[in-house]
């Protein structure tokens, strides 16, 4: 990923999915401090709730959240026609291939390895709202 000009910069809308309330305060202040609008969900239940009764620009999942888990939840949202066009970043500390390969069999267009870095996350949510702004 390259470094974007200011005026590249899209704020979008944000859902972040972690059942760690200490892990969603600290990425919402991140994106926040950059623009972003951000909803938070400690659950796949609470995920999916909220992509049914809003829109969102890019989601954060943690794929060891309570039911349904984070792999599900984004095999829903890539499976549904009204959601598959939104981007959808893994995050995890289990740091096994296995997991990356079935995140990106489920449609996952990225990953992010705990513990997160907000240069990482910051760069990530900037590449990804780049992309779907050129669609």
């Amino acid at each position: 990923m390259t470094a974007m000009e200011p005026s590249e910069v899209r704020t979008g809308t944000i859902l972040v999915v972690d059942d760690q309330t200490t892990m969603t305060d600290l990425i919402r202040r991140w994106l926040e401090s950059d623009g972003h609008r951000v909803i938070l969900a400690e659950s796949g239940e609470a995920a999916l709730e909220a992509m049914r009764t809003q829109e969102f620009d890019l989601v954060l999942l943690d794929i060891m959240i309570p039911t349904p888990s984070g792999f599900e939840v984004c095999r829903q949202i890539k499976h549904n026609p009204a959601t598959r066009h939104i981007p959808v970043i893994l995050m995890s500390g289990l740091q096994d291939p296995v997991n990356w390969k079935r995140g990106r069999e489920l449609g996952a267009a990225d990953f992010l390895a705990k513990p997160l870095q907000r240069d990482d996350v910051r760069a990530r949510v900037r590449h990804y709202l780049a992309q779907s702004k050129k669609l």
